[in-house]
């Protein structure tokens, strides 16, 4: 086994409810995930003592301070375990993305519960301008309704980044709404945690390392690679819009590479929601969208070693598109474009010594929140919400 300078190591921070330092923790191990436009986890094992307990009071937050950036956000789960002579503490929660996913996107974010006059909350322009804007109206600073003001949230400037999308809310999921906008408009958000009560949402481009730097075992920069490759379920789609029967507006979308692969595999999308008033831009749009998420998919798990070339956090981060050597032998060359989905941090510290390992993970396999089973049980769910919204 092959150790950790602790200078390497990263170091964890108890944070009070007040946004105070209240000390470092001793731990054993440190396990952190950070996902892409995603909610991360983190967990904290250390031994019981009457300064490790106090984190685990209503309101506390755990920081864990790395070289590849900050993890954790606030507890959510503190268990004690004493037996003989063991005497443990485990500190587990959610990273501050959660915040997102535990906030909707009202239809008029001016006024009261009460006084929605207005169907839906349309925004169209730039990617990051959008997104930062539904963020900032619902739950950030520039919300009316103080109670809905995030503590200790504060936005970054618009970098100006992104294709032009169009975003609809009605008492939407925030966190989907801003998924949703982030893949049609080709960028990616986080929240940044700081040594303190306050986290910073940001919108970014991530840097591609798709040109001549890629992963492949015959490149000697992963330890493993594992592949899978399915079908497409549709190649065709067909958009509904507003209306009913011959009155309905129709758009239709085709991947023609796919269909040609694949053979055409039809579908349809019930967009009931989208814009009448804009050229059907914005049905076309949402079913361009539903279109890719239903393309085959070249399923890929790399485990990177980072070297002079590529170093994760550095030359690539969560959300980078990479481009994969999966096999490549005479004519039957596989490359896959993924992007990197998931970086889980672990730390440990023994009798062998302290030792650290962060292993980024692309595509479906291995990550937890890109596999077409959750994106059909998210579209089941969001077909139930517009008809609830309504």
């Amino acid at each position: 086994m092959v150790t950790t300078p602790e200078s390497e190591m990263p170091t964890v921070w108890m944070i009070d409810a007040g946004g105070d330092k209240r000390g470092l923790i001793t731990y054993t191990k440190v396990t952190a995930i950070a996902r892409f436009c995603e909610v991360g986890t983190w967990r904290v094992e250390c031994q019981l003592t009457p300064q490790h307990v106090r984190a685990a009071a209503a309101g506390w937050r755990i920081i864990i301070d790395d070289v590849s950036g900050m993890y954790g956000g606030h507890v959510k789960e503190a268990e004690i375990v004493q037996s003989g002579r063991t005497r443990t503490l485990t500190l587990s929660g959610e990273d501050d993305m959660m915040w997102l996913r535990c906030s909707v996107a009202w239809p008029t974010p001016a006024s009261g519960v009460g006084s929605q006059t207005v169907a839906y909350d349309i925004r169209t322009g730039v990617a990051s301008t959008i997104i930062r804007q539904y963020v900032d109206v619902n739950r950030g600073p520039s919300s009316p309704h103080v109670a809905r003001r995030l503590p200790g949230l504060t936005l970054a400037a618009d970098p100006v980044l992104g294709d032009t999308v169009t975003g609809r809310a009605r008492f939407t999921n925030l966190l989907e709404l801003l998924q949703g906008l982030a893949v049609t408009g080709g960028v990616g958000f986080r929240m940044v945690p700081t040594i303190g009560s306050g986290y910073t949402f940001e919108v970014y481009e991530p840097p591609s390392v798709t040109g001549p730097a890629r992963f492949g075992l015959a490149l000697g920069n992963v330890k493993s690679v594992r592949w899978r490759l399915t079908a497409p379920e549709a190649t065709w789609m067909a958009g509904g819009g507003r209306g009913e029967e011959t009155a309905r507006a129709f758009v239709s979308v085709t991947n023609i590479f796919e269909d040609d692969d694949w053979g055409r595999r039809e579908d349809f999308f019930d967009y009931r929601s989208a814009s009448s008033t804009d050229s059907n831009a914005e049905l076309l749009q949402g079913t361009s969208r539903r279109l890719d998420e239903q393309a085959s998919t070249g399923l890929v798990a790399i485990e990177p070693i980072d070297n002079a070339r590529l170093r994760y956090g550095i030359d690539y981060q969560l959300g980078s598109e990479v481009l994969v050597e999966v096999y490549g032998e005479g004519d039957a060359d596989i490359y896959v474009y993924a992007i990197i989905r998931e970086a889980e941090l672990t730390a440990s510290r023994s009798n062998s010594g302290p030792v650290r390992t962060l292993t980024p993970r692309v595509g479906d396999i291995g990550a937890t929140a890109t596999s077409k089973q959750t994106l059909a049980i998210r579209d089941a769910l969001a077909r139930i919400g517009n008809l609830e919204h309504r």
